[in-house]
């Protein structure tokens, strides 16, 4: 006999923490026909990220993935659904993330709907250490800003977005993260790399 997973009661479970999160997300900034794709227990990297990823695909469509198998699914899938719902919100209100200051904003965007809407906030440990893996790219970045930080392209490390949260996530509301300009972000990732040094 088969044995199916994500099973038959976790399947409804999984839909009924994604519709919940994505109403909290709603009463903040709504988005209209909204499709949100789900999938279980398919990727190997999903465990690697707790339990779930979530993702936008465009201003209308975010993508949902989660692995039953693993304790804190419910809490990473809720996580995942704000975080996902927030690029989303970037991009139907700025109409792409072409260039990778916008993926880094949309990056900040979600963070700052999954730490908003779960009351999750990143380890101050967990912080330090992604900044120590980007810190030389980063300055690599401002220092080339025209030719690298601006251009086309979705090659975008997201640990990026992860270390720029940090700082603006306290900082800014969500009207000001989705209003920011490319030299605005320039400015906040150069703000990071002076509080580092």
């Amino acid at each position: 006999m088969s044995v199916f997973k994500p099973d038959l009661k976790e399947v409804p479970e999984a839909h009924k923490l994604i519709r919940e999160s994505l109403k909290q997300c709603q009463e903040v900034i709504e988005i209209s026909n909204l499709t949100v794709c789900t999938g279980g227990n398919s990727f190997d990297w999903v465990a690697e990220r707790g339990g779930a990823v979530g993702e936008a695909k465009d201003g209308k469509t975010i993508e949902v993935t989660f692995n039953t198998e693993l304790k804190r699914w419910r809490e990473t899938l809720e996580r995942s659904t704000c975080f996902a719902y927030g690029q989303a919100v970037y991009i139907d209100r700025n109409g792409s993330t072409d260039y990778r200051w916008q993926k880094l904003l949309s990056i900040v965007l979600g963070q700052k709907f999954s730490y908003k809407l779960t009351e999750s906030q990143p380890e101050k440990e967990e912080l330090n250490q992604e900044f120590e893996k980007v810190a030389d790219d980063l300055k690599e970045v401002v220092e080339d800003w025209n030719d690298k930080f601006f251009q086309q392209g979705d090659e975008y490390p997201p640990q990026f977005g992860y270390v720029l949260a940090k700082t603006l996530v306290e900082e800014l509301d969500i009207q000001q993260i989705i209003k920011m300009g490319k030299e605005d972000t320039l400015k906040q990732v150069e703000k990071i790399l002076e509080a580092e040094n």
